[in-house]
């Protein structure tokens, strides 16, 4: 049985589960504090039972996303990536993209606002969404500095084995007839 039939975590899939119960636990939050803001009488239990049939009948299932000013681009990334761990980075890329084509977003800007300050709005981050963005930043140099190091240390181990860095194939298939 392999681990995917067994339902094992891989280890490298290990800081995607972290990622996606944090992510699932947020919702989770937001869904309850939705719930409780909700007027009373309003029975949308049928509708969503009804809808998320639907969804699993599609093989599809509905993901909650934390409603923390960034679901767009979680959104975008959990379809996109698998994971909302680029939001951010998502959303950068998502105000360049409304910038260069603006002649297609900009009927769609609401009320009074020039279409650039919208977009200057909405590429802006707040301290929590930065100190999130320098943290992962981090990690990433953290994770880059590692590898560097694991490689090193395999290109010193490989040097003491005289193995030739490249195998040309080309002469050893001509002799094959195929």
């Amino acid at each position: 049985m392999s681990r995917k039939q067994s339902g094992k975590p891989i280890k490298g899939n290990r800081k995607c589960e972290l990622e996606r119960k944090r992510d699932e636990r947020a919702a989770r939050r937001a869904l309850a504090k939705d719930r409780k803001n909700r007027p009373p009488g309003g029975d949308d239990g049928e509708e969503f039972v009804s809808f998320s049939n639907q969804l699993q009948a599609l093989g599809l299932k509905l993901r909650e996303v934390p409603g923390d000013g960034n679901c767009l681009f979680r959104a975008l990334g959990d379809q996109l990536e698998g994971h909302s761990r680029g939001h951010l980075r998502l959303r950068q890329e998502t105000v360049q993209y409304m910038m260069t084509h603006s002649q297609d977003f900009e009927p769609f800007v609401e009320d009074d606002v020039p279409f650039t300050e919208h977009c200057k709005r909405i590429s802006k981050l707040s301290n929590k969404q930065r100190k999130e963005q320098q943290r992962l930043e981090k990690k990433k140099r953290q994770e880059e500095r590692h590898r560097q190091k694991v490689l090193q240390g395999r290109g010193s181990h490989d040097q003491n084995q005289n193995i030739p860095e490249a195998v040309t194939l080309v002469p050893a298939l001509s002799t094959l007839s195929i």
